[in-house]
């Protein structure tokens, strides 16, 4: 992904695009419509899927919109950024920014039904009166059998 992301490009660099959704206008709009800008496009979507899902599962915190949405645009501005500062033939855009933040949100929706069952710690935070005495393990005597326990 970094290679994708920071991978040098011919051309000028340090360029910037202010003007939110020029990029998504230029991929419908009949007469500059390319298949490199759609291939753009959905790139920008799916470059923090992953991240938006895999996060939503591992911390709950991130499963509110407005969260996911602040995190991932901040993440996304700092590409943005370190794409601008590397002048490396890249334009620097508000388009990949609200891309990858909407990416990361469809991340978030797709694994919902898994929320219930992921990132709960129930076990490891239950008082270990309400845990399974059968199965703890001490630690004092861990080289013994289970029938000297």
């Amino acid at each position: 992904m970094l290679y994708l992301v920071f991978m040098p490009l011919p051309g000028d660099g340090g360029m910037v695009s202010w003007m939110p959704g020029a990029a998504v206008v230029s991929v419908f709009d009949a007469g500059t419509a390319g298949g490199s800008s759609l291939v753009q496009l959905i790139g920008n979507v799916l470059l923090l899927l992953a991240a938006g899902a895999l996060a939503t599962l591992r911390w709950p915190w991130f499963r509110r919109v407005g969260r996911m949405v602040l995190v991932a645009g901040l993440v996304a501005a700092a590409i943005e950024v370190v794409q601008w500062l590397l002048e490396a033939g890249r334009v620097s855009a508000t388009d990949d920014v609200i891309l990858n933040a909407c990416g990361a949100v469809v991340g978030m929706m797709l694994v919902r039904p898994w929320w219930k069952t992921a990132g709960t710690d129930d076990a490891r935070r239950a008082p270990v009166s309400e845990m399974d005495t059968n199965h703890a393990v001490i630690r004092s005597n861990s080289f013994a059998t289970p029938n000297e326990r």
